[in-house]
């Protein structure tokens, strides 16, 4: 279930808001007052009793075939029709099992400082709890009160398994068996996992039935939860309670999630969330700079303070608009020095959504390193700034790395030269761009499978998959040519600009042709550096490298084209949003061997264990 269009007209301080076409994740911005949190507080409201306000309007759509079949075929409901709303209201209100939360809503509210937890009483009964149904709307309630629940659960769960494994033994001995197999799972094998994660360094302890209290160790030493600290509790705990619910098919909606936290942590956070579940959907109230860049590929909306005109206040945010410049700004000040000690700059004109997909693809697995966006034009001056300022010191103690697309390079000397003043601090990524590693037709395959492709799409054949990519890819063979001539002149003749305009598509004899007008405009300038003969020779032979690298059809074209409008593209004749296939394809290229990301990886482990 997802919301795709949320409407409040004269529902103070809200005179009128609407949003439609809503992405998997949903960030609600703006100043304090405007109406954030009631916003969301109306929508809960709205899920808790459809249609019961007037000028509250809510269109949720299907996710699974479950939803639209107990929709009576619907794939939208829309809570301003009586019969949908009615509908929702009666699939809202089914019973729910404690584990097993699928189809509904679950609330992290903004009150999460945690209540003291009671031990739990057991008797006689040692069902799973897992299994058990609760309250409808039970997810609904305020998060620090589940906590408890969250505890007892997994005592009772550890309980319950005892008494099952006691069972199977007391039958396997009644039938003469000597030994019984002792493969059974631990139930908090899931918890330690995220624990570790979330706070690195730290270890879950096994439980404990006589304290019934959860605790952690660092080494060998057991200690109390309460010891951790505040912003390590609250992510820990709200962490815990979304793996209790293991929710599929649900909104989360989450108030104000960098609360009393460490900017790095509220993002560790988010991150987890989104990796746990399947098919859920987010809807976050924030102050956060850094959440609200990092969403930008999603749907982010300002909540503007009402005026005296029918104006909305629901002003969408997009990637490349005023607002997003000025909020990226606001992520890049000297505080975020404080994020880390070693921090990996992530330069280019789109860093702020590449950190997303960087630590999407990395994960936990370098919890020293922090991947900061600074933006940047893909220029040589660029990496100048850079070593001039950062690479080259340490300020504060905080060490500075930056990685690049392979787009910003220049030729080898230049960049020989800029890595040796780096001293390897400065890495630039081996493809063209970012999304050249999401190229690779054997994970797209599994990704559409993944989400229950009909087997007959074309879509789920691989061959068919890189025949169509390869389809794609074939007019960006000149545009690549061009950008790497140009990049080689460039470095040759200084400010020369050669570099013409609609390459995309032309044939041999027309790329030079463009390029040749070009030169004849830069010859009066620099006619020293520039040669007619050269120059041909250079897009011949660059062009044949290319070309014969494309049709030979191995992954070195993946590697040299640029990725990301092949992306956008295959995305666009897939019919699917291109930041939802990036996450899909990095969560199905975990079990992908070999792991298509393997370079990424290779480059953060270097900037980890870097000594200078």
């Amino acid at each position: 279930m997802k919301l795709v269009r949320y409407s409040v007209t004269d529902q103070p301080p809200i005179k009128k808001f609407a949003i439609d076409a809503l992405s998997d994740v949903v960030v609600f911005a703006g100043p304090n007052g405007v109406g954030k949190t009631r916003l969301l507080n109306y929508l809960l409201n709205c899920f808790r009793n459809p249609g019961s306000t007037p000028g509250i309007q809510v269109v949720v759509q299907s996710t699974s075939l479950h939803e639209t079949q107990a929709w009576g075929g619907r794939v939208t409901l829309d809570t301003t029709k009586p019969d949908e709303s009615k509908v929702l209201r009666s699939f809202l209100q089914r019973g729910k099992k404690r584990g097993q939360l699928s189809s509904g809503v679950l609330n992290f509210d903004s009150q999460r400082t945690l209540e003291a937890v009671r031990p739990y009483s057991f008797s006689w009964s040692f069902l799973d709890p897992y299994e058990e149904e609760i309250v409808w709307d039970y997810t609904f309630q305020p998060a620090r009160s589940r906590f408890q629940d969250v505890v007892h659960s997994l005592h009772r769960k550890l309980r319950s398994q005892k008494e099952e494994i006691a069972s199977r033994a007391l039958d396997l001995q009644k039938k003469g068996a000597k030994e019984m197999p002792l493969d059974f799972e631990d139930p908090l094998e899931r918890f330690k996992d995220i624990f570790r994660k979330l706070v690195p360094g730290k270890e879950l302890c096994d439980l404990n039935e006589q304290t019934q209290q959860l605790t952690y160790k660092i080494g060998e030493s057991p200690l109390p939860f309460e010891s951790l600290s505040s912003g390590e509790l609250e992510v820990v705990t709200v962490v815990f309670d979304f793996l209790l619910r293991n929710p599929q098919d649900c909104i989360i909606v989450f108030d104000e999630p960098e609360l009393h936290l460490h900017p790095e942590l509220s993002y560790r956070l988010l991150r987890t969330l989104r990796e746990v579940g399947l098919r859920n959907q987010f809807l976050f109230c924030t102050h956060s700079p850094d959440i609200i860049t990092a969403s930008l590929d999603q749907s982010v909306i300002f909540v503007a303070p009402p005026d005296v005109s029918d104006t909305n206040q629901a002003i969408v945010v997009r990637e490349d608009d005023e607002m997003a410049r000025v909020l990226s700004m606001l992520g890049h000040s000297v505080g975020v020095i404080s994020l880390g000690k070693r921090l990996v700059l992530v330069e280019g004109d789109r860093a702020s959504l590449d950190k997303q997909v960087y630590g999407s693809i990395v994960g936990n697995e370098f919890p020293d390193l922090v991947i900061v966006p600074v933006g940047g034009k893909e220029t040589i001056s660029s990496f100048q700034r850079a070593l001039d300022t950062v690479l080259t010191r340490t300020i504060w103690g905080v060490e500075f790395f930056m990685l690049a697309d392979g787009d910003s390079a220049a030729a080898s000397p230049l960049l020989e030269e800029f890595e040796q003043r780096s001293k390897g601090r400065l890495k630039l990524l081996p493809r063209y761009h970012l999304e050249n590693y999401f190229l690779y037709e054997d994970v797209l395959a599994n990704l559409f499978a993944s989400i229950e492709e009909p087997t007959e799409s074309w879509l789920r054949d691989p061959k068919q998959i890189r025949l169509k990519m390869h389809e794609l890819a074939q007019p960006f063979i000149s545009y690549a040519v061009a950008l790497r001539v140009a990049q080689r002149v460039r470095l040759q003749v200084g400010n020369a600009d050669i570099m013409p305009s609609e390459c995309t598509g032309r044939e041999l004899q027309d790329l030079l042709a463009a390029f040749e007008t070009r030169r004849t405009c830069e010859n009066g300038r620099i006619s020293a550096a520039l040669d007619q003969n050269g120059l041909a020779a250079v897009v011949e032979s660059e062009y044949r490298r290319v070309k014969d690298a494309f049709e030979r059809d191995d992954n070195e074209w993946r590697r040299i084209l640029p990725g990301r409008p092949i992306l956008s593209r295959f995305a666009n004749v897939a019919k699917f949003d291109v930041g939802r296939l990036k996450r899909l394809y990095i969560r199905v290229a975990k079990d992908s061997a070999p792991d298509p990301f393997a370079e990424i990886r290779d480059i953060f482990s270097y900037f980890e264990k870097y000594s200078g």
